[in-house]
C-alpha cells in the first residue's frame, strides 16, 4: 500500500513533499499495520521505543490508577502521533492503553530510525517539536481542570465541543464516557446533569444537549 498519500498534510508530515516521504521511509524499517475494533495495540508501562502514527481511524487512550479505576485519558482521531513525548524520554514507558474503537490504520518506525530522520530533514523536526509543544499545552488545561468540580468539568466540555453562537450539540459521549474521562462514577455525572437541568442551565434528550444559559455554564468553569 501507498502509505505515502495518507501521510501527506498531516500535522507530522505537512510541508514535505510526496516523494520525500517516500525517500525518507526508505531509509526506516518502518511497519503499517491494521487493528480491528477494540483491538489493543499498546499497553501501559510497555516500553516506548516506536513511533506510532496513527493516520486512518479512531481510538482510545486510557490508564488504570492505583484504586484500579479506568480512568479515559484521550479520545484519538487520526492524524494522531501516540504519546510523541515518551519516545526520547530517560522513562520512556507508554502512560496509557490504546484500543482502537473503529479499524485503525498506523505507521510505525524503531524510535531509532525516526530520531535519524529528524536530524536529517529540519522540516519533519520542526513538525514533530510543533507536536509535542501542542501536547504539553493540553496536558497543562486538563491539569487545571483536575482543580474544578464535576459540574464544571461538565460545563467545559459542553462549551469546548459547542460551535461558537449554537446553543444545540450532540455529544458522542454516553454520561458512563464521560464519568471515565472525569474520573469519577457514573452515578456522580448522571446528578450532576440533572441538578443543571434544574437549575434551567441546560437540558438534555438522549446526547443532544441544549444551551439556556451560557455565561452559567462559563461560572462554573471558572
Amino acid at each position: 500500500m501507498d502509505v505515502e498519500k495518507y501521510l501527506i498534510d498531516t500535522p507530522l508530515f505537512a510541508g514535505i513533499s510526496v516523494e520525500d516521504i517516500q525517500a525518507l521511509l526508505k531509509e526506516t524499517r518502518y511497519q503499517t499495520k491494521k487493528y480491528r475494533n477494540q483491538e489493543t495495540f499498546i499497553f501501559q508501562n510497555s516500553p516506548c521505543t516506536y513511533l506510532y502514527f496513527l493516520y486512518q481511524g479512531h481510538a482510545t487512550a486510557g490508564r488504570m490508577n492505583l484504586a484500579g479505576k479506568y480512568l479515559l485519558v484521550e479520545e484519538m482521531y487520526a492524524p494522531k502521533v501516540i504519546a510523541p513525548a515518551f519516545l526520547f524520554n530517560k522513562e520512556n514507558r507508554y502512560p496509557v492503553t490504546v484500543n482502537a474503537t473503529k479499524v485503525c490504520s498506523v505507521l510505525i518506525i524503531p524510535g531509532q530510525d525516526f530520531l535519524r530522520l529528524l536530524q536529517k530533514n529540519k522540516q519533519l523536526l520542526f513538525n514533530f517539536l510543533s507536536i509535542i509543544s501542542n501536547q504539553v499545552v493540553y496536558l497543562s488545561q486538563k491539569v487545571k481542570l483536575s482543580n474544578i468540580s464535576i459540574k464544571g468539568k461538565i460545563a467545559n466540555f459542553i462549551l469546548s465541543n459547542c460551535e461558537e453562537g449554537a446553543t444545540v450539540f450532540t455529544s458522542g459521549y454516553t454520561q458512563q464516557k464521560l464519568a471515565d474521562l472525569f474520573g469519577v462514577a457514573r452515578t456522580s455525572v448522571a446528578r450532576c446533569f440533572s441538578e443543571m437541568e434544574s437549575a434551567g442551565i441546560i437540558s438534555v434528550k438522549n446526547k443532544k444537549i441544549t444551551i439556556y444559559n451560557k455565561q452559567q455554564l462559563k461560572d462554573l468553569v471558572e
